[in-house]
Formats: C-alpha cells, structure tokens, sequence
C-alpha cells in the first residue's frame, strides 16, 4: 500500500500534464521567433513581433546584453497594435498606425505620432535585429542591436557597475 501511493500520485502528475501547453503562451508573446515553415527567414512578416533586448556586439560575432548601471533592461515589445519601447530610464508606448515593407529584411512601424521604427534583420543565425527609433522628424535616427526575447538567454548577460 505504501508503495501505491507514490506511484499513483506519479502516474496522476504526468497524467495532467499537457504538452505543449507551457509553450503556448511563450509564443504568443514571443512570436518573433515562431516563423512557419512555409516563409523563410529572408521575409520578415511578422518576425518583428515579439519582445527583443538590446544587445552589445563585442566583437564581429560576439554579442552581449547589457544593462547600464542604476537602469532598467533596454527592450522594445511590439504587439499587433502597439510598440512599447524601454529606454533604461523611460518608458514609451506608441500606437502603430501603419507597418510598411521596405525590402525583404525590413520594415518601417509608423506610429500615430510623428515617431517611427525602422526593423531590420542583421545576423539570422543569432537573432539580431537593428532597431532604428526616430522620435520625431528632427530627431537623428540612431540604429541599435537588440535579439529576440527567447535567444536572449543563449547571450551573456553584463551588467554594468554602479561607482
């Protein structure tokens, strides 16, 4: 009878697992990484979906996420209807009013604003991506290197320290 017992509980706990059910909701929230089959990597799609950080490159294949000292992760969350970008420091979310297809690795998020992000695939094979935020028409564009929220953790991670 003691025997029983934890054998029992064992065959009821894998019972009521179902798998895939734990991913489900990592990849409605992470779909930058979920491409079909059916659309390579070369057309971004919807790929820009998803959450990315901001990443450092060390050197030509190397690459890092950091974070500042005294600030929050850099990252930028792009749903069906909106962006919201951490700074580090600030904190923005924009309504996207149009996404426009530059050319088969890019694409331009306008929002109901005057700011825009330009999305553009950099390395395929590590998930980096350059993101592009222009704020307002006289604000300079200035490109950033973030990865994808589910090969984040494949990267090191620095943090930078406080003095």
């Amino acid at each position: 009878m003691n025997r029983i017992i934890p054998i029992a509980a064992g065959l009821l706990l894998i019972a009521s697992c179902k798998p895939g059910t734990a991913s489900k909701a990592s990849a409605v929230s992470d779909a930058a990484l979920t491409v079909p089959a059916d659309k390579p990597l070369t057309q971004v799609g919807k790929s820009y979906l998803g959450t990315w950080y901001r990443v450092v490159q060390k050197d030509s294949n190397n690459f890092v996420v950091f974070r500042p000292c005294g600030q929050d992760t850099q990252l930028i969350r792009v749903g069906d209807s909106s962006l919201y970008e951490q700074t580090g420091t600030e904190w923005l979310t924009t309504k996207i009013a149009a996404v426009l297809p530059i050319d088969s690795n890019t694409v331009t998020i306008k929002g109901t604003s005057a700011s825009s992000y330009t999305f553009r695939w950099k390395n395929k094979n590590k998930f980096i991506v350059s993101w592009t935020p222009k704020y307002s028409a006289s604000y300079p564009a200035q490109e950033y290197l973030y990865v994808d929220s589910v090969h984040a953790g494949f990267l090191k991670w620095e943090h930078e320290k406080c003095k």
